[in-house]
């Protein structure tokens, strides 16, 4: 039997439906325990002693220490950065039909999510990268060991080209018919590569010359495409000193990229950046973790320049709303949410909007959609995790005004629901629990997660013993999420919840779960959007189907050509 998911082996931390994937660089991550990883960490100084020949300040409650500092043991001391972590390892990945994983070294397997057949595509060895199209049953593959990307759509007849670099980065336009490999290189300088290579889809679906290398720039950390009317027309390169642009339409010509130098504080430390873009792809926001000059590049000028917007305090948090209308930057030392109204406040920066959140500790934040129906229109959750703060805070971006929704346990990460009605909220057990009430002690001690339902702030907490919870998946079709259990651990399973009664009933897998993913709704049947598959760490490969309304759990273990369902 061929080994399924043989290169998936890590464990997925704690992300988002699109998270921060090949094909998505820019979605946000829930945070984490961990240490900050690549360019996703958040500010903040973990100096507790203040400047050098300052005495610490003396206190006995927080109240006395000030913004971005609280009281532990008689002195105040800094808050630490706001932590998050970036996915590692290859998920599997959906197109309409099918569910696509690598499996051996040289093999991705596809999987016809109906009937759960199993077909295996012979593709170059040293597979990196996993991309499907969003419009039809195909997958592009990124072999950066074999210095090739392949078009998986008949599996028997997989198309490759060459590439004359190991790249290790696959992402994808939004419309499908452009990527982009390319290496991501934060610490190995072996491995340092100034180019990528840009993929005509369509021209690699033909047969035609379909790959085209250019400049990219030195220490590539983020590529974003530009989109106009649901069409891909350039690709932005984040590099460590300049955000480098390709067009499209002129790209089988040797011109090198337009070229947006970034101001020198940017480019010192590209591990102590981050780099977000407008949903578009019209705007790439950079901030530096200990500077308030936020960095902004206009990918559609004529001669790109990076303009500086000074704020009143270095953001812990940076992101955009999914209209790409306003950027919101959460500056927890300053006690503010500053929203950057684009392209107005580039011009003008007396526009920004700075939002007091008072005495909360708040140092991300996560974006809804909004949903006028629903009584609330965009907003953001406010959260922090350098401190064990029991609530989210939603500051509502029209109005600013700020709901407070008391939580039962400390943060690690939000989500929330498409339609902004819901979140889920996963926790992280208490280090030292100062709870008198032995219940409450034991309660804070587990992990666990919170289902919260934002019009009513009505909150169920959900205990997980042990086992920490890592992704939600929200289903496409609504009405319900998926959280996963136990990532990489023997008693992983799946929760699914109904994000109508807030009721949320746990399925167990048979094996470890290394990765969560939503499975698209049916071309032109919506209500069919209510499947999530997990791919699990097995000797012979396992990936498991669970409807969430029926919890109907089928799984695929092992295969030949003909594969086998279980289960």
């Amino acid at each position: 039997m061929r080994a399924l998911f043989g290169a998936l082996l890590a464990t997925l931390a704690l992300g988002c439906a699109s998270s921060s994937n090949a094909s998505a660089p820019f979605s946000g991550q829930f945070g984490a325990d961990a240490g900050t990883t690549g360019t996703t960490g958040s500010g903040g100084s973990g100096d507790t002693t203040g400047s050098p020949g300052t005495p610490a300040q003396q206190c006995s409650q927080d109240s006395q220490c000030g913004l971005g500092k609280r009281c532990s043991g008689g002195t105040c001391v800094e808050l630490p950065p706001e932590q998050k972590v970036d996915p590692s390892g290859v998920p599997p990945v959906a197109s309409p039909h099918d569910v696509w994983a690598i499996a051996a070294d040289s093999e991705v397997a596809r999987i016809t999510i109906a009937t759960r057949a199993v077909d295996v595509a012979t593709v170059p060895a040293g597979t990196a990268a996993l991309v499907a199209l969003p419009d039809v049953d195909a997958a592009l593959a990124l072999s950066g060991g074999s210095l090739a990307v392949t078009l998986i759509e008949d599996v028997a007849n997989p198309r490759s080209q060459k590439v004359s670099a190991p790249y290790d980065r696959l992402t994808l336009s939004p419309d499908g018919l452009w990527a982009v490999a390319w290496r991501r290189t934060l610490t190995d300088s072996a491995t340092g590569i100034s180019t990528i290579a840009v993929v005509d889809v369509a021209a690699l679906r033909a047969g035609s010359p379909a790959v085209f290398e250019r400049a990219g720039g030195y220490r590539a950390t983020d590529v974003v495409f530009r989109s106009v009317a649901g069409k891909a027309t350039r690709v932005a390169i984040v590099a460590k000193d300049a955000v480098n642009v390709l067009a499209l339409a002129t790209i089988r010509t040797h011109a090198l990229p337009l070229h947006a130098a970034l101001p020198a504080e940017v480019a010192v430390d590209v591990t102590k950046r981050d780099a977000v873009a407008t949903p578009d792809g019209r705007f790439v926001l950079v901030r530096v973790l200990d500077s308030a000059n936020l960095s902004v590049v206009d990918v559609d000028a004529a001669a790109p320049a990076a303009t500086t917007l000074t704020l009143p305090a270095a953001p812990t948090d940076l992101t955009v709303t999914p209209d790409g209308t306003l950027a919101v930057a959460v500056l927890r030392d300053a006690g503010q949410v500053a929203e950057i109204h684009l392209p107005a406040d580039l011009a003008n920066a007396a526009g920004v909007t700075l939002v007091s959140t008072g005495t909360l500790h708040v140092g991300q934040a996560v974006l809804s959609g909004g949903d006028a129906a629903a009584g609330f229109g965009p907003y953001a959750l406010l959260f922090t995790t350098a401190e064990p703060a029991e609530q989210v805070t939603r500051l509502d971006l029209a109005s600013g005004a700020l709901t407070t929704y008391p939580l039962e346990k400390s943060v690690r990460g939000v989500a929330i629901s498409p339609d902004g009605a819901s979140a889920v909220v996963v926790h992280r057990p208490a280090q030292n629990p100062t709870e008198t009430d032995p219940y409450e002690q034991q309660v804070d001690a587990q992990q666990g997660y919170s289902l919260v339902d934002i019009a009513s702030g009505l909150a169920t907490l959900q205990l997980t013993a042990s086992v920490p919870p890592g992704t939600v998946v929200f289903a496409p079709a609504g009405g319900y999420a998926a959280v996963i259990l136990g990532v990489g651990d023997p008693t992983s399973a799946v929760a699914s919840a109904s994000l109508a009664s807030l009721v949320a009933t746990t399925v167990p897998l048979d094996s470890p779960a290394l990765f969560l993913g939503a499975i698209p709704a049916a071309p032109g049947d919506p209500s069919s959007g209510r499947g999530v598959f997990v791919a699990e760490r097995h000797p012979a490969g396992r990936i498991s189907f669970l409807t969430l309304d029926t919890l109907d759990l089928q799984t695929v273990t092992g295969f030949e050509l003909n594969g086998q369902i279980g289960n």
